[in-house]
C-alpha cells in the first residue's frame, strides 16, 4: 500500500455533535489478543463518555492469525480502524505504523496504549487533562505500581540499570503516552522511533511530563512479554543511544586497559624487586593482562566500525517505511454484522 493510497483510504473525521473538544486518536497494537481489545474498547468508550471526549481508535493488527470479535462503534468512539499488517513487525514497529495512520487524522493529540487492559482508560483521561495544560509536551505514564511476577520485575530492574549504565539516562516510562500531533510528525521522521518509542521520545528533546499511574490487570489471557522479549526490548532501547553507549564503553575500555597496565607493572615489580613471586607467576599475570587488553581493543574497534558504518548510511524512518507493511485499513463498524459468522472484512 503506497502512501497515496493510504491517505485516500482515510475518511475525514466528523466532529462529535455533543462535544466542542477535538477528538483524540488512540493507537493500540494487537496480536491475537482480540478479547482483551474488545473489553478495552468498551472501557474506553465509558471513559470517553464521562470526559465528554470524542475519540478515534486505531487497532494495529500485527500479523494476527485470529479475527476481531467486534464490529460496531461506541457512543463516543467515532471510528474504529483496523490496520492489518502483512507481516508481524513486533510491538514497537506496529505502534509506528499506527502513528502514521493517526497522522492523517484531524486530531490534536494521539495516545498510545496497550490493548490488554494493563494501560487503564481512566489513567488515559487523567493524562488527557494534563495535556490540556501542557499542549506542547508528551504526557507519559510513570508506573507507581507493577503487577508482574517477581522474576519479571527483577529482570526489568536489570534492564533499567543497564540502560542507565550505558546511556547515562534513566528511563522510567513505557509506551503509554499522549503525543501532540506536531510531535507525532517529528517522531515519524525519527529513524530510532522504528525500534523503540519511549527511548526515541527521550532523545527527541521534546518536553516530557510524567503522570503517576498504576498498571492495571489484563482483561484476558497472559502477557506475551517473556524473558527473550524483554532482552530484545532492552537492546532496542539502548540502540537508540548507540553513540552514547559506545563512548561510555570506549571510556570503560580505556579504564580496563589502564587497570591491566597497572597489574602488569605490579607483577613485573614483584618479580624483579621481591622474592615473593613464585616461578611462572609473573609471566602468567602479564600474559593474561595483555590478552585481555588486546581483546578489549579489538572489541572497541569493531564497535567503532559498526557505529561509523551506521552513521554513514541513510536510516529509514517510520514515515518512509510504514506504508509498505500495511495490507489494508478496515473500519470495524463495517467489518461484519455478525462477529462470529466468519465473514470477510471489507473497506
Amino acid at each position: 500500500m503506497t502512501q497515496e493510497s493510504l491517505l485516500a483510504n482515510q475518511r475525514p473525521p466528523q466532529e462529535h455533535l455533543h462535544s466542542p473538544k477535538s477528538p483524540i486518536a488512540i493507537v493500540i497494537p494487537i496480536h491475537n489478543d482480540w478479547t482483551s481489545a474488545k473489553c478495552l474498547i468498551e472501557a474506553l468508550d465509558r471513559a470517553l463518555l464521562q470526559a465528554a471526549q470524542p475519540g478515534h481508535v486505531i487497532l494495529v493488527d500485527d500479523g494476527s492469525t485470529e479475527r476481531p470479535l467486534f464490529g460496531s462503534n461506541g457512543s463516543w468512539i467515532e471510528s474504529i480502524r483496523i490496520v492489518r499488517l502483512a507481516v508481524n513487525l513486533g510491538h514497537q514497529r506496529a505502534i509506528s505504523v499506527g502513528l502514521t495512520i493517526a497522522a492523517t487524522l484531524n486530531v490534536r493529540n494521539v495516545a498510545v496504549m496497550d490493548g490488554d487492559g494493563e494501560d487503564r482508560p481512566e489513567d488515559l483521561m487523567l493524562m488527557l487533562e494534563r495535556a490540556t495544560t501542557a499542549p506542547d509536551s508528551i504526557i507519559c505514564a510513570q508506573r507507581t505500581h507493577r503487577s508482574e511476577s517477581l522474576r519479571f520485575r527483577i529482570f526489568y530492574k536489570l534492564y533499567k540499570f543497564s540502560f542507565r549504565l550505558l546511556t547515562g539516562t534513566r528511563i522510567d516510562f513505557g509506551n503509554f503516552m499522549i503525543i501532540p500531533s506536531r510531535a507525532v510528525s517529528t517522531l515519524l521522521r525519527t529513524p530510532s522511533a522504528w525500534n523503540h518509542l519511549a527511548a526515541s521520545v527521550m532523545r527527541s528533546r521534546i518536553k516530557i511530563v510524567r503522570v503517576p499511574t498504576s498498571r492495571g490487570t489484563r482483561y484476558d489471557g497472559r502477557s506475551q512479554m517473556n524473558f527473550e522479549a524483554l532482552v530484545l526490548h532492552g537492546m532496542s532501547a539502548i540502540s537508540v543511544y548507540a553513540d552514547v553507549a559506545f563512548i561510555r564503553i570506549l571510556l570503560g575500555t580505556f579504564v580496563f586497559i589502564s587497570a591491566n597496565a597497572a597489574v602488569i607493572v605490579f607483577a613485573i615489580a614483584m618479580r624483579l624487586l621481591t622474592s615473593y613471586a613464585t616461578p611462572g607467576w609473573a609471566t602468567t599475570v602479564v600474559g593474561s593482562s595483555v590478552n585481555l587488553s588486546m581483546e578489549s581493543l579489538v572489541f572497541a574497534g569493531l564497535s567503532l566500525g559498526l557505529l561509523l558504518q551506521g552513521r554513514s548510511s541513510k536510516a529509514a524512518t517510520p514515515l518512509q517505511e510504514a506504508a509498505q507493511f500495511i495490507e489494508e485499513v478496515e473500519f470495524a463498524s463495517e467489518a461484519m454484522e455478525d462477529p462470529m459468522s466468519g465473514a470477510n472484512f471489507s473497506q
